[in-house]
């Protein structure tokens, strides 16, 4: 594991910056309608349709 250098003074660092909104989290409204069953719903974590994504990796890239 490399070690970068920080670029911030001593007395700041690790510090919060005031005022800096950190995240906001967009929520979508979820009809109930069209549910999966529970059972189905926690092997897919989700019981709503529309949010089912399941994770499908990347092929690996040939490092050169």
């Amino acid at each position: 594991m490399r070690h970068y250098p920080t670029k911030c003074i001593e007395e700041t660092c690790g510090k919060p910056i005031p005022d800096l909104p950190l995240a906001k989290a967009f929520v979508k409204v979820q009809p109930y309608v069209g549910l999966v069953p529970l059972k189905e719903g926690f092997k897919r974590g989700s019981i709503w349709p529309n949010l089912y994504e399941p994770y499908v990796p990347h092929p690996k890239k040939i490092r050169r």
